[in-house]
């Protein structure tokens, strides 16, 4: 499932249960590449503050520690064609963006796949 070419993603990011779990799997995907990642006490509200807090662990790894970054995206499974693929079909959009976007959209399918076959 591409979560990017359907608007059911907006479904889920709408519930706090699953922006919960959401970073809760981003937390444990950075942990698990030695990549410390401390989020708030309180569950986000939106996407929007879901995507505030990933960010910039996402947008430091970009411009510090490229293994690193490359390490959380083979972990996470988000692969390079895809980040390249939505940097040239999106306007006004820069690599941190992409990739945190991504991040959080893949965490989301994590989530939703373990539900599904739990």
């Amino acid at each position: 499932m591409d979560l990017s070419k359907t608007n059911s993603k907006h479904v889920y990011f709408e519930n706090k249960d699953y922006l919960n779990k959401v970073l809760s799997q981003v937390q444990r995907d950075f942990n698990m590449s030695g990549i410390d990642f401390e989020g708030p006490i309180n569950v986000p509200e939106n996407y929007n503050e879901l995507f505030t807090i990933v960010f910039p662990a996402v947008a430091s790894l970009v411009r510090s520690n490229d293994i690193q970054l490359k390490n959380l995206l083979y972990r996470i499974d988000v692969p390079e064609t895809s980040i390249q693929k939505r940097l040239s079909s999106e306007v006004n959009n820069d690599l941190e963006n992409v990739i945190t976007t991504l991040v959080i959209e893949r965490c989301l399918l994590k989530v939703l796949t373990r539900e599904k076959y739990s």
